[in-house]
């Protein structure tokens, strides 16, 4: 008996809460937008379709299409290398979904990260490559991004190796010989 009671009050309570709430949709037309669709800059009057709307061209875009590619050479040690190509395109040809953007090819957008289409030749040496430890490593990056992550910045790509020298930490003082009898002086 107790326990109807607590729930006849435990859904009166919920019910009373819930009576108060005044949640209207959004697309209600009482609500004012953030964004106003006026005809134009001029005539601030509201469009009854949106074929009425003066829309401003989008000003030219400028891009760079970076891909890794593999150039063979009779030359090298491996047979070739792996470098970056640069090609600059604007307009429709910087849009994205024409290409399938892998770990070979990325599209770079002029003014997004700093990247500029002065950049878009081998000769500016922009771009390159980040490797840490465990043989991880990214590509397309440029120097600063791997000062960022504290990882070690390489213009050749993440398929090159690059010139490692080994330095022993540990300093061995070899014996020397004294001069005359070839017996090594130890200590």
């Amino acid at each position: 008996m107790n326990l109807i009671v607590i729930i006849i009050i435990i859904v009166g309570i919920i019910w009373y809460c819930m009576s108060f709430e005044t949640f209207e949709p959004v697309g209600s037309n009482q609500y004012n937008s953030w964004e106003h669709d006026y005809k134009s800059d001029t005539d601030k009057t509201v469009p009854v379709y949106y074929s009425q709307l003066d829309y401003q061209k989008v000003p030219k875009i400028n891009c760079c299409l970076v891909e890794k590619k593999y150039i063979p050479s009779p030359n090298d040690l491996f047979g070739g290398n792996f470098t970056y190509t640069f090609t600059k395109k604007s307009d429709e040809q910087c849009n994205t979904s024409n290409y399938n953007l892998n770990s070979n090819k990325q599209i770079l957008i002029e003014g997004d990260n700093d990247w500029s289409n002065n950049f878009c030749s081998e000769k500016t040496n922009k771009l390159g490559s980040c490797r840490n430890i465990n043989k991880e490593c990214i590509d397309f990056v440029d120097k600063d991004f791997c000062d960022k992550y504290r990882m070690k910045w390489s213009s050749k790509t993440c398929h090159q190796p690059l010139e490692y020298t080994w330095n022993d930490p540990i300093k061995i003082d070899m014996p020397s010989k004294k001069p005359g009898n070839g017996t090594f002086k130890m200590f």
